[in-house]
C-alpha cells in the first residue's frame, strides 16, 4: 500500500513537534519520502555536525497496516535522535568518562522536564 502525502505531513509535524519537546532544535533536519527497507521510517543522524536525515516509507505492507501511525512513527524516530549523541560516544574508539557522564546527564535533566 502507498503511503499518502498526508501521511508524510502527519509525521513530520508529530516528528517536528517532538523535537521541540526534546529540546533537540539544534539539528539540522532533512526529510525525504521515499521507499525505506521494511521499516515505516528511518533516521540517519550526524552528531558531530547536528544534521539528521529522516525518511518516511513510501510504500508499506498490507500486514503492516495495524500497526502503521505516522504519528507514531514520528515520535519513535525523535528518540532515535535524542539517543543519537549516547549512541554516537559508545561507538567512539577513545572516550573518556566524562563525556559518558556529560551525555546521561543532558539526558536525565531533559526527561526530567519532559516526563510528567
Amino acid at each position: 500500500m502507498k503511503t499518502t502525502k498526508a501521511q508524510f505531513e502527519q509525521f513530520k509535524e508529530s516528528f517536528l513537534k517532538y523535537q521541540s519537546i526534546f529540546g533537540l532544535q539544534s539539528y539540522g533536519i532533512f526529510f525525504e519520502h521515499k521507499k525505506c527497507e521494511e521499516e515505516f521510517a528511518t533516521i540517519e543522524v550526524r552528531p558531530d555536525i547536528a544534521r539528521a536525515l529522516v525518511q518516511f516509507n513510501t510504500e508499506i505492507e498490507p500486514y503492516d497496516m495495524p500497526e502503521f501511525d505516522p504519528v507514531e512513527s514520528g515520535k519513535h524516530e525523535v528518540i532515535h535522535l535524542l539517543l543519537a549523541k549516547i549512541r554516537y560516544l559508545a561507538d567512539k574508539r577513545y572516550l573518556s568518562a566524562r563525556e559518558i557522564d556529560e551525555e546521561d546527564e543532558r539526558l536525565a535533566v531533559l526527561l526530567t522536564k519532559v516526563i510528567p
